[in-house]
């Protein structure tokens, strides 16, 4: 089967989807898997070293880096890619789908902000990405929810024609891992910032959508 996971939309520095992204190619490109023939769709300036984190896949970086030629292009380019390059299956993991694809399709939509919270994004951005999500709905074979509570809102806003698989977010297991009884390692690299236990420590871009701020009062509350 040729897999092609279109990897165009992480951004430099990775975060959010893009660190999610890396870790998906990584753990497909080393699964040693001989019935799966993956291709990664990367944009021609890609900051990531594709080749090192999946050294068995087809790199093919030829999207332009600029976001709207980048959307532009997939809409007009990566269907006749897809058919050239005899793709079986097309993940599409941030949102949006090549509307003329005719390839199977899998796309992974990782909330539902664009409807439920309009204000926390640029104006444009609401009208593209939410006209993009029901149509990649419609089309897709199947979409990718981060979270129950995500797959449930997919249903009621966009009424798929495909089933909602819920997959939720992995862990780095070498970098997120329970400490041994008595190690405080951590703590000491902390305690020059004034942070003792208990203490909560999140990890991520600093956006309302988010919630930062109704984890903290929740912890107050307790």
């Amino acid at each position: 089967m040729r897999l092609l996971v279109d990897v165009s939309s992480v951004p430099d520095p990775p975060v959010g989807v893009g660190v999610y992204l890396i870790n998906l190619v990584h753990g497909l490109g080393n699964a040693h898997s001989t019935d799966v023939e993956l291709h990664l769709l990367a944009t021609r300036s890609s900051g990531v070293d594709w080749d090192t984190l999946a050294p068995t896949a087809a790199v093919h970086a030829v999207v332009p880096t600029a976001r709207p030629a980048r959307l532009l292009w997939e809409q007009t380019r990566a269907p006749e890619l897809a058919r050239s390059l005899g793709i079986d299956v097309w993940h599409a993991p941030h949102y949006t789908l090549p509307l003329r694809l005719r390839a199977p399709s899998v796309v992974t939509i990782h909330d539902t902000s664009f409807f439920d919270h309009p204000e926390w994004h640029e104006r444009s951005k609401v009208y593209f990405f939410r006209s993009m999500m029901r149509a990649a709905a419609s089309r897709a074979d199947a979409l990718v929810a981060v979270s129950a509570f995500t797959a449930r809102r997919i249903s009621e806003l966009l009424h798929p024609r495909g089933p909602v698989i819920v997959i939720p977010h992995g862990v780095d297991h070498e970098r997120f891992h329970p400490g041994t009884p008595g190690d405080e390692s951590d703590l000491a690299l902390l305690r020059p910032m004034g942070v003792r236990s208990p203490y909560v420590a999140f990890v991520g871009t600093m956006e309302p959508r988010k919630a930062v701020e109704e984890a903290l009062q929740v912890k107050e509350e307790k």
